[in-house]
């Protein structure tokens, strides 16, 4: 007794249309399956480089018009950022840009300082920066409570694609976040 199987006609025979169904099925599905991987890949470099601008907007709000003389609020940023680009695993962050800016995130008296990273060792947080642009010294940064100024930090990375069959995502992607510079309540400024 045959329950799950269904006869064969001996007149048509069907011997070969599970293979023909199987390879029209095949690709579609493993083409859809690339796919999926490849999205997926995307939106996990794209929450990482969202994630290094944000982190990077906050160290520059904390940090504010910082400079001890050896060290600067660029420098905290451009080591947060640094670090923060660790989780891309499918491109390289190519820009920071620091920049005063209004709350439309528009850049304000043309105060704007842009390094391009070089290099970066994730395991010993250790980066190397080239200064591209520097109109914007941290030390002419306001951080007092009636005038804050606000920082905004642009990263801009590069995207490749994991298998190059659907290269739908790869390019340079660019993310910004701004924040107001916290005040300096121990009246240092």
């Amino acid at each position: 007794m045959r329950f799950f199987k269904r006869p064969v006609d001996p007149v048509t025979g069907e011997k070969g249309a599970a293979l023909i169904e199987a390879a029209i099925v095949m690709p579609v599905i493993l083409l859809l399956a690339i796919g999926l991987s490849e999205v997926g890949f995307a939106v996990i470099d794209w929450l990482a480089v969202s994630n290094t601008s944000r982190e990077g907007a906050r160290v520059g709000a904390a940090a504010g018009k910082f400079d001890d003389g050896s060290q600067t609020a660029d420098d905290l940023i451009k080591f947060v950022v640094a670090q923060a680009s660790c989780a891309i695993e499918h491109g390289d962050l190519q820009t920071l840009r620091v920049f005063e800016t209004d709350l439309d995130g528009n850049t304000l008296n043309n105060h704007s300082n842009t390094y391009t990273l070089t290099s970066v060792d994730c395991a010993n947080g250790t980066a190397s920066w080239v200064t591209n642009a520097y109109t914007w010294p941290p030390s002419s940064r306001n951080n007092t409570i009636d005038n804050l100024d606000i920082v905004g930090i642009e990263v801009v990375f590069d995207h490749t694609s994991l298998t190059g069959f659907l290269p739908l995502f790869e390019g340079t992607w660019t993310d910004t976040a701004i924040m107001r510079i916290e005040p300096d309540t121990r009246g240092t400024t």
